[in-house]
């Protein structure tokens, strides 16, 4: 039965017409009012994609219900750029109320590259850094170096508002890409006190490490450690990195 008002009407036969007089018809109204889909199950989210020539599309996610089907406008693209996309669905108009359409953002970005030739991107364990960052570079030279000027620079967890204050070991740059924001974590070189100044601390705490201070080794995080290989052969804390200290030290 579809949707729609129905008069219903009861009528009454007699077993003994007799002794009893006739009963009249009843009457009443059925009223079947359109229902509501449920699509508390369905999503049509933003999507970010880096570019690299090949179509990209934001669909939607989860189980439409039975009946119902979509289509789609503007939910692709190939360019870089940013795509409004539009979800259009197709149900049983005559018993269920129109299903709302959903809008979502298709963005296309460019691949980030730190546009430098003095640093490169080191990734260990899903965490990225940047090295090596010269002593004594200031937030506003790193920031003109790599040519992102869109960037927010931490420094144990607070915003630093003051682009000449000097970039040391560990200080995290945020970076926007597309939807997600990119975290990184400089190196200065030889910095290891992660003060960004490199001195003879830095060369004393490196060798107190190695010979298993306690002190030293439990100070001396993953950032530190990295900023140790000051030889620049991806082995950190070694004697050709102390040597190597000692040498810029003494430049």
């Amino acid at each position: 039965t579809t949707v729609g008002q129905y008069e219903a009407i009861a009528r009454f036969v007699l077993e003994d017409e007799v002794n009893y007089n006739e009963i009249p018809d009843m009457t009443a109204s059925l009223i079947i009012e359109k229902a509501t889909y449920d699509m508390s199950n369905v999503a049509f989210e933003d999507m970010a994609f880096e570019y690299d020539g090949t179509e990209k599309a934001v669909i939607i996610e989860g189980e439409l219900p039975e009946g119902v089907t979509v289509e789609y406008e503007n939910n692709t693209g190939i360019e870089v750029g940013e795509y409004l996309a539009t979800a259009r669905f197709i149900g049983d108009d005559i018993n269920y109320h129109p299903i709302e359409e959903m809008l979502a953002m298709l963005m296309i970005y460019e691949k980030l590259e730190i546009n430098s030739e003095d640093y490169r991107i080191i990734e260990s364990d899903g965490v990225q850094y940047i090295g090596f960052v010269e002593e004594g570079t200031t937030i506003r030279e790193f920031k003109e170096k790599i040519n992102i000027q869109q960037i927010e620079v931490y420094k144990n967890g607070i915003l630093i508002e003051d682009y000449d204050e000097i970039i040391t070991t560990e200080t995290e740059i945020r970076i926007r890409v597309g939807i997600e924001i990119k975290t990184f974590i400089i190196l200065v070189k030889g910095d290891i006190t992660r003060d960004g100044i490199v001195n003879d601390a830095d060369l004393l705490m490196l060798a107190r490490y190695m010979v298993g201070c306690e002190r030293e080794v439990e100070y001396v995080n993953e950032a530190s450690l990295r900023a140790s290989d000051v030889y620049e052969d991806g082995i950190y804390a070694t004697d050709a990195d102390l040597l190597a200290l000692a040498k810029m030290l003494l430049k």
